[in-house]
């Protein structure tokens, strides 16, 4: 997959650049359909950022598939916290730091100890198999990731974890705290509703720790559905959404990177609609050609080959000779 282009979205940015200079409401949720540009502007707020942006992203690991069911795993809420500290490290007493990874492996034993134990080897008695349970070969592989009792160690070890995390943050020597978190709507989910909860909690948490020691904590998520904060006021969120760009927009942005023909313009619009990460895309492909491919067809071929390579399908209008 390219690097997305940062196309049409200077209002937008802006928005997002201002927003930090106030102390309420201090989270911002970036709504927008699938490709509206909302990692891209995320990918932009921390390059024009004067302070450090902590950024996670919840896609790949929500897309993990368990194995033998194909079904959905629970985002690892451990390495979400590992994640964030290692973004912080440097800014943090490294004391703190060696604290907060002795409790996280702490944490992670009581997880494991507490699961069900895989029997592997050769079996020569009779087995019973109860509900959850699948026999392979010769192996007993038990799926514990349901049981409330897993639950409630889990919740258990990111309690022991979230506290040290928060020691830790208690010595962030910066006067301002960024936090970026993409793809959110993986949260929103019957698999990862507990988690979506506890990052809120943690979230205000940080939040209200940073404001005790006169320091500011600011929040931008990103997420294609509604979410549910139901932990956080609303006097504490506001919400900005990514609509399609419009004409004007899109022919500015054409022009910008060479391309004159007004009626090339117009036809990428049409094509388009105004969806930022298709318009990224035909950009990144013209771009990479410069129009020195000799035929239409070639052209055609490229344009084809590079909405396949960023999984989109060109349901729009079919692209003609004008175009390619």
């Amino acid at each position: 997959m390219q690097e997305s282009l940062f196309i049409g979205r200077d209002k937008e940015l802006q928005i997002c650049l201002d927003f930090q200079k106030e102390d309420v409401p201090w989270i911002l949720v970036i709504m927008g359909m699938g490709g509206s540009g909302k990692t891209s502007l995320l990918q932009e707020l921390k390059k024009q950022m004067p302070y450090q942006m902590v950024e996670l992203d919840f896609a790949g690991e929500a897309q993990r598939l368990r194995p033998l069911k194909g079904e959905r795993l629970p985002i690892d809420s451990l390495t979400r916290l590992s994640n964030f500290a290692l973004n912080v490290r440097d800014k943090c007493d490294p004391q703190k730091y060696k604290e907060f990874h002795e409790e996280l492996a702490k944490a992670r034993k009581i997880v494991v100890k507490q699961r069900v134990p895989q029997y592997i080897g050769s079996l020569t008695q009779d087995v019973h198999l109860d509900s959850g349970a699948t026999m392979t070969d010769n192996r007993v592989i038990m799926d514990t990731s349901e049981d409330p009792v897993m639950q409630d160690i889990r919740r258990e070890a990111r309690e022991l974890v979230t506290e040290a995390f928060y020691a830790l943050m208690d010595t962030y020597s910066p006067s301002r705290l960024v936090i970026s978190l993409d793809t959110c709507e993986w949260l929103m989910g019957s698999v990862n509703a507990e988690i979506g909860l506890w990052m809120q909690e943690l979230l205000l948490g940080l939040h209200s720790r940073m404001l005790q020691k006169n320091k500011q904590c600011h929040v931008f998520i990103a997420s294609s559905v509604k979410l549910q904060l139901k932990a956080i006021a609303q006097q504490y969120r506001a919400e900005l959404t990514l609509r399609m760009l419009d004409q004007e927009v899109v022919h500015q942005h054409l022009q910008s990177i060479g391309i004159q023909d007004a009626e090339i313009r117009q036809r990428i619009y049409e094509i388009t609609h105004g969806h930022a990460s298709c318009v990224s895309i035909i950009c990144n492909l013209l771009l990479k050609l410069e129009f020195r491919l000799n035929s239409c067809e070639a052209r055609r071929e490229a344009v084809r080959a590079m909405f396949y390579e960023n999984r989109v399908n060109p349901v729009y209008r079919p692209l003609d000779t004008k175009l390619v």
